[in-house]
Formats: C-alpha cells, structure tokens, sequence
C-alpha cells in the first residue's frame, strides 16, 4: 500500500511538473529588465498566460548580438520584445505578436505630430543603431545621433532638437522614471508615424515548439477575452495589440 502511494505520488508530481521554457532579451524598458516591476510587460505577460498551462518562463538578459546567437543554443525557446524586422534575422521562427509599438514624436509643446513634408527644415533627435521607419529617414530632416532614447530627450529638453524620435511607451517611461521634473515640459504628439507588432519570436525547430506557439496564442485570446491582457496592458504602460479580424469564411 505505501509503495502505491509513493507510486501514485511520484507520477502525480511528474505530471504537474513545470516546463522551463528560456528566452533571452534586450534590456528593454518598459517591455523586459530585470530590475522592471515583474521585469516588465512581456515578461509578465508571458508568465501570466503560460503558468496555468505549466510553463516555467526564464529570461536572462543580453545585447542583441548574443540574443541572436541564441538560435544555436537549444535552451533557448526564442528572443523577446521583437519588430517582426528583427524576428525576421532569426531563421526559422515563428512570430507571436503582444503589444504595439508606437513609433513618433515627442516635443516641448503639446499639439499634432508634423507631417513628413514639414520636416525638412527640422532637427530630429535619433539613435545610432536604430532601425527607423524609411520614410523618416528620408524626410530630409537633420538628424542628430544620440547614443540612447535617454540623451535624446535630453537634448530636446535643452532645446536643441525640435522633436525627439521615440516610442511612445519607452518615451513615457523613461519621463516617469529618469526624467520626472520634464514629464510636464515634453509631450508625445498624436498621431504616430508608424505602428509595429512588438511579439515574441519562437525558434521553430526546438522541441515542442508548435505546441508552445498553439498554446500562448490561444493564451493571449483568453486573456483578452477576460480583461486580464488590457488590464496588464495599463499596469505597465504600454499599447494593446488589436489582431486583424479574421477572414470571412467562404460561403
């Protein structure tokens, strides 16, 4: 009878056993860090819709350089906190967006976002290494190179860029936490000049892949369904994905 039990036991705890699943990412603000409240939206994100289906999530945190190195490292599931550009140097992936990023302006005066035809005599503040949208770059805006989103708004609180060129969620948090006394003084303008899916990327060839893609995807849906996706969402400060409507079904 008690060997049973220590049967039954066993069996019981191995089948409740969480799967570790890896990911590496950027030191990411507001999206993914170790030092973030619950190391930021994805992170949480993806704990909250994988723990109840037995996922262990763990992140360590890297340059992009070495993330990417990851697709040949078997404990790695896949990269955090990607444009689907940048999923894109991953081979053989799959791409689960999460939330949106909003790409655009901020400024010291509150008012609408310039249209690309006014740039030309403006100075925009950018970051070296940055993957801009085209159509920015080829404004005919000067742009003044910073070495990180931080020194940018920097510069434009001193006046001497006309707009700095930022997310909207990174550009909020790095106000509320690095720049408080400037929340007041520099404004987002309305609207963005591009929107892109900011998701997870997956490695494809790793075992149980497309169960763990299936599973998250189906995750996010409920999550939404029950509030839970739009009240993380207004915790961390960042923009809710709206996934195009599915196709009608042919009659």
């Amino acid at each position: 009878m008690r060997l049973l039990l220590a049967c039954l036991l066993l069996w019981s705890t191995t089948l409740h056993a969480a799967v570790t699943v890896r990911f590496a990412s950027l030191h990411y603000p507001p999206y993914a860090g170790a030092s973030l409240p619950e190391e930021g939206a994805m992170v949480a994100l993806l704990r909250e819709a994988l723990a109840p289906l037995g996922y262990r999530v763990d992140v360590e945190y890297m340059p992009w350089t070495r993330a990417l190195a990851t697709q040949h490292d078997t404990r790695y599931a896949g990269i955090l906190a990607l444009w689907p550009r940048s999923a894109g140097e991953m081979v053989e992936h799959a791409f689960v967006p999460v939330f949106v990023s909003r790409v655009g302006y901020f400024a010291r005066k509150p008012g609408a976002a310039p249209a690309l035809t006014q740039l030309s005599s403006k100075r925009l503040g950018v970051v070296r290494g940055y993957r801009y949208p085209p159509v920015l770059l080829a404004s005919g805006a000067t742009l003044d190179w910073a070495s990180d989103d931080l020194a940018s708004l920097k510069k434009l609180a001193a006046g001497r860029l006309d707009y700095a060129v930022l997310e909207k969620a990174v550009g909020t948090d790095l106000l509320r936490q690095a720049l408080p006394q400037q929340q007041t003084s520099l404004y987002w303008q309305e609207p963005s000049v591009v929107e892109l899916p900011l998701g997870v990327g997956l490695y494809a060839d790793r075992p149980g892949a497309t169960l763990l893609q299936r599973r998250l995807e189906q995750a996010l849906k409920t999550m939404r369904t029950d509030g839970r996706y739009l009240a993380l969402t207004q915790r961390h400060g960042v923009d809710a994905y709206v996934p195009p409507p599915t196709a009608a079904k042919a009659r």
